[in-house]
């Protein structure tokens, strides 16, 4: 594990759920600077790893996402594993990250394919492939038609397993509707997200971790007390960010 990363008990969980062989999804939703995304990525890469499968995928809006989010940074997966992965070009295609494995009985060599969200013309390299490992940052704005074809590239791996993060959205987007609120909750959520999801009845080998900023190491309680004054108690914004609930404009 790279020294750039703080451990943290919430990295741990969040690890240790990834990883289990009894999980096929995990969420993590939740306020502004919570962490998500780093456990989220790290837990991707560490997954990655460990499949049997060649190919995997990482999407989020559009490229420029990707790479601010997930790739570059200091706490970007190309500066913390550079010993394990390179950002490459198909002779023919786009970009995509040459993975290196050192597990036994594991590939060789894995490609992570990179891919917008939105647009259908972004995504259409996944079509006909079969993925072991899915990471989706910000799934809420994924179009649903990608978000169901993720899971039919799936179909066949030995393991598979999908990753998605996002901020809180309008209780009644597709996204929690049709998917995560099937998901069992592990450990403390609002109460409202409990409500919403304790009507469903609960999918097998799915779960949902609610984040805060509190599960951020970096952030001391002076940086969560000036965030919180960003947007007035009670607004839109506050319940989204601040809080990491479900709200609706207005």
């Amino acid at each position: 594990m790279s020294k750039k990363l703080i451990i943290n008990d919430r990295f741990l969980d969040v690890m240790t759920v990834a990883l289990s062989p009894k999980t096929r999804l995990l969420v993590g939703e939740g306020t502004i600077r919570s962490g998500k995304t780093v456990d989220i990525k790290n837990a991707f890469f560490e997954a990655v790893q460990d499949s049997d499968e060649e190919m995997h995928l990482i999407a989020a809006q559009d490229l420029d996402a990707i790479n601010d989010n997930i790739l570059d940074g200091f706490d970007g997966l190309l500066n913390i594993y550079p010993e394990y992965l390179k950002i490459t070009r198909d002779e023919i295609g786009g970009f995509y990250i040459a993975c290196k494995c050192d597990l036994p009985g594991r590939p060789r060599e894995k490609k992570i394919l990179l891919a917008g969200t939105v647009n259908a013309n972004k995504w259409k390299k996944i079509l006909g492939k079969t993925l072991g490992v899915i990471m989706v940052d910000e799934v809420n704005t994924a179009s649903e038609q990608f978000v169901d074809e993720c899971f039919s590239r799936q179909a066949s791996a030995n393991r598979p397993l999908t990753l998605w993060t996002l901020n809180g959205d309008v209780p009644t987007h597709w996204i929690y509707e049709k998917y995560i609120n099937r998901c069992k909750i592990i450990g403390e959520a609002p109460a409202s997200i409990r409500a919403d999801m304790d009507k469903v009845q609960k999918e097998a080998r799915w779960y949902y971790m609610h984040f805060t900023m509190k599960h951020n190491p970096i952030m001391t309680p002076e940086k969560i007390e000036a965030a919180s004054r960003i947007y007035p108690v009670g607004s839109y914004y506050y319940t989204i960010k601040i809080l990491g609930e479900r709200g609706a404009p207005g």
